[in-house]
């Protein structure tokens, strides 16, 4: 970091050489303010994507989000070639290939696909074939190669293939042709594999549903018989229908099978924000997507913000038609690899006629940290979230890059929203903030009397001027704006997310790790931002439950949490039990929680308060060391669940286990599970991406 060019140009430059080769490290180089000199921070950093230029000192905390995602990019790189397959021919003029992949390392958050063809085809037995075989030859007929082998798991794939007319009706038939090549490699029938098919142009033309056929032949003619029709590349509508109606229990999608759609195209969609915000709609339904572009046409960009991350491993592209074959090996054993997606469980959205009344405000943002594909991301969030909602004049009003009485119904107001464009620059959530309760609710750009006002405010990174943004987000509070704000990723700082949002925070700022995983809040916001729009005739301050239950928190405590996850783990029990109404007639909560053995915390019958409760969640310790959940499982049914510990004979038994990593002990968990529900009490359990269910 530096303010100034060095006071001896060539030194640095010989030293900075000098650094570059014989460091393995990548270098960053900031300068700050305008005496920096901008060619000699090139030469001292590793490459172009490590010079950063702030305007001042102030601003350096603005690039906090940008370092990061730099300092985490890695370049994919080929593993070394692989042992060719077996040549086609025993004599004149065979081929054989062998393949490598992009995985050493993968390329990753953001880091540059690798160069150069993923298979090399080498000519095999050249030599001409005798006339006549020796009388002692027997020749042999090899079986056919099973690409897809190991292929064990049942799936639903839904092929969605572009018909346009850039395509042209002999490479139609080609991509047909592939088709089949990889249904070769599935196993198909009632139990197997379902395959489904999709044609779209400027229309979309199902050819036949996920439980049309249950054979390998069938599913061939249908695919071969498939019309050639031209067309526009209305990318989009086709991805809709796949959500809507491909993938739909009524035309056979099968719960706890993989579901994969796979979709094929020559060029760039007509509508590039619309097909990444339906294809995000998609994978926020459990699809796994993987998208195959062919030729010049097809956009990188378009092809990552359609598919399943990591793009590496979800993304090909060929040169031509002929081409496909080169993937389809690898494609069929990645799409062999899909597991089952189990989505987070959600409070169930407000339906499309909630009836309420709210002017709502998204601030969204656009810097450089986001990146064009999160931000089409981040628009298919909002764009759902519309369906959520009547919009109208007497209804709900929508602003974004829009006022609020430009648009009356949802259509329009979601195709505004797709519309919206990506800008890059700094952070400056401050000034929105201020452009927002200054100019956007007005009456002169259709704010209502009368109506609440409410802002959603997403953003991946710390702004560049944290005091002005808590400012003007306490006066757009005070002006009678309720703002929910909403943190995506690691770049994020909580306590401005606190600063902007209206309180209580713990029902006004939302996290997400990642763009993708935005989708897993949309039901709740919506849900939130219904009940702020709905008049109350008192404020709304008594528990939600008032039912009796003895309710026990059973609180992972291991290693794998960390410090900080620990202490929002706790904040969330807190958040529950604040809905309970506690009291020894009512609701009475226990704790404990278990790394190597357990540790009670209290029991139902040591508190008769809410405030009680809540100080208790607040005090209790982190221990580390691995995760015997087995064992926490046992002492709920045999110490917390005990008449002499508090617990009611005839009153509703509720385990809520809190996890983040697989036990220690697998069948001890599930055996204690088993106990634990035998015994009457419902189990109910939140975990990360790898834990092992139990409930």
């Amino acid at each position: 970091m530096t303010d100034g060019k060095s006071n001896v140009p060539v030194e640095t430059v010989k030293e900075a050489a000098s650094i570059h080769s014989h460091l393995n490290a990548k270098i960053f180089a900031i300068g700050i303010g305008s005496g920096v000199d901008k060619a000699e921070l090139q030469t001292i950093a590793t490459d172009s994507h490590h010079v950063f230029e702030v305007s001042s000192f102030d601003a350096l905390n603005t690039l906090q989000a940008e370092l990061k995602r730099t300092a985490c990019r890695i370049d994919g790189a080929w593993t070394t070639w692989g042992s060719y397959s077996p040549c086609t021919k025993s004599c004149g003029s065979g081929t054989q290939f062998r393949e490598r992949s992009c995985t050493n390392p993968r390329p990753a958050n953001g880091g540059a696909d690798c160069t150069g063809n993923a298979r090399e085809n080498h000519a095999c037995n050249t030599a001409a074939c005798p006339t006549a075989p020796p009388p002692t030859t027997t020749v042999q007929t090899l079986p056919p190669a099973t690409m897809a082998t190991g292929c064990v798991e049942p799936a639903d794939i839904v092929f969605i293939l572009d018909a346009s007319g850039s395509v042209g009706a002999s490479n139609f038939q080609k991509m047909l042709g592939f088709v089949n090549t990889l249904v070769d490699g599935f196993p198909i029938g009632p139990t197997q594999t379902h395959i489904g098919l999709l044609t779209f142009d400027t229309k979309f033309y199902n050819q036949f549903h996920l439980n049309k056929y249950n054979d390998k032949t069938a599913i061939k003619n249908a695919v071969t018989s498939t019309q050639y029709t031209s067309g526009t590349t209305h990318t989009a509508e086709a991805i809709k229908y796949a959500r809507e109606t491909s993938f739909s229990t009524a035309n056979g999608m099968r719960a706890n099978v993989a579901k994969v759609a796979i979709i094929v195209t020559d060029g760039k969609s007509n509508n590039a924000a619309a097909t990444a915000s339906e294809a995000a709609s998609l994978r926020a339904h459990g699809i796994t997507v993987f998208a195959v572009g062919v030729g010049a046409g097809a956009q990188q960009s378009e092809l990552n913000s359609m598919a399943t991350d990591p793009d590496s491993s979800h993304v090909f592209q060929v040169d031509n038609f002929n081409n496909l074959a080169n993937i389809k090996a690898s494609l069929s054993h990645q799409a062999c690899e899909v597991k089952v997606v189990t989505l987070p469980p959600t409070t169930p959205a407000p339906k499309a006629d909630c009836q309420a009344q709210a002017d709502i405000m998204f601030l969204l943002d656009s810097s450089g940290s986001v990146g064009s594909p999160n931000f089409q991301t981040m628009k298919g969030f909002v764009h759902d979230m519309m369906n959520s909602f009547n919009i109208g004049p007497n209804a709900v009003q929508v602003k974004a890059e829009f006022y609020m009485n430009t648009y009356q119904d949802r259509p329009s107001v979601q195709q505004a929203i797709n519309n919206i464009a990506y800008h890059s620059g700094l952070t400056h959530t401050g000034e929105a903030l201020r452009f927002m309760h200054t100019d956007s609710f007005s009456a002169a750009h259709g704010d209502r009397a009368n109506v609440p006002n409410i802002a959603i405010v997403v953003t991946d990174g710390q702004s560049n001027n944290p005091t002005l943004t808590a400012a003007e987000a306490k006066a757009a509070r005070d002006a009678g704006i309720t703002i929910l704000a909403i943190g995506v990723g690691h770049g994020v700082v909580r306590s401005e997310l606190n600063e902007i949002a209206s309180d209580p925070d713990s029902t006004h700022v939302f996290t997400a790790d990642s763009f993708s995983a935005l989708s897993s809040l949309n039901a709740l916001l919506s849900t939130k931002a219904c009940e702020v729009s709905k008049p109350h005739a008192q404020p709304h301050t008594a528990p939600n439950c008032a039912a009796k239950a003895d309710v026990a928190f059973i609180l992972d405590s291991s290693g794998s949490i960390g410090a900080t996850n620990y202490q929002k783990m706790l904040q969330f029990v807190r958040d529950v039990t604040s809905k309970f109404d506690v009291g020894p007639d009512k609701v009475r909560i226990a704790t404990e929680i278990f790394s190597d053995r357990t540790f009670p915390q209290f029991n139902l019958n040591r508190y008769t308060t809410q405030q009680q409760v809540d100080q208790a969640i607040a005090n209790i310790p982190y221990k580390q060391g691995t995760t015997n959940t087995g064992q926490a499982l046992h002492d709920a049914y045999t110490t917390i669940f005990n008449q002499n510990n508090g617990d009611r004979p005839g009153i509703p038994n509720i385990a809520i286990v809190v996890t983040d990593g697989r036990s220690t002990n697998r069948p001890n968990t599930l055996a204690e599970a088993q106990k634990l529900r035998n015994s009457g009490v419902q189990v109910q359990q939140f975990c990360g991406n790898s834990i092992l269910r139990v409930t």
